[in-house]
């Protein structure tokens, strides 16, 4: 694993993830309770198999790895919403 793409990583978590967080407190009611650290681990779980070398090599732009976890961030928050909140995430 590069150290380049970890710390990116790192910074694509602290950058999304409160306001994610803050989103899915303030404007969404989700279909159960949904606690901080379960988008977070869902968020993981997503990246670790969005993101196989195979798939993703070595030297993929920070740009493409931003979109993945993009992708990982919509599911982990808006995989628990009502069908009628879907329009307004």
């Amino acid at each position: 694993e590069n150290s380049s793409e970890r710390t990116h990583l790192g910074v694509l978590f602290e950058k999304y993830v409160p306001r994610c967080l803050d989103a899915l407190l303030k404007d969404f009611k989700p279909v159960t309770p949904v606690t901080d650290i379960s988008v977070v681990e869902t968020i993981c779980r997503i990246l670790d198999a969005t993101l196989d070398p195979k798939l993703v090599p070595k030297g993929t732009p920070i740009e493409i790895i931003e979109m993945y976890f993009m992708y990982a961030a919509i599911w982990a928050v808006g995989g628990p919403l009502f069908a009628d909140q879907l329009v307004n995430y």
